[in-house]
């Protein structure tokens, strides 16, 4: 059997001003196997839309 890997790009600073490849993070993982009464899912197309402009203007908050 062999094993997928999942591929990803982290967020790994937050950005002063436009974004540097250093804010970034590639990062690779192997694929877990589905448990009982979960489901496995590969996403084929991804949209990353830009905040509204005022995002960066509002003061964070504490989650």
């Amino acid at each position: 059997m062999t094993t997928n890997t999942a591929h990803a790009v982290h967020q790994a600073a937050r950005p002063t001003g436009f974004p540097a490849a250093s804010d970034f993070a590639y990062v690779q993982t192997p694929v877990p196997q589905p448990r009982p009464g979960t489901a496995l899912v590969e996403n084929l197309l991804l949209s990353v839309d830009p905040p509204p402009a005022t995002a960066g203007r509002c003061p964070r908050t504490a989650a």
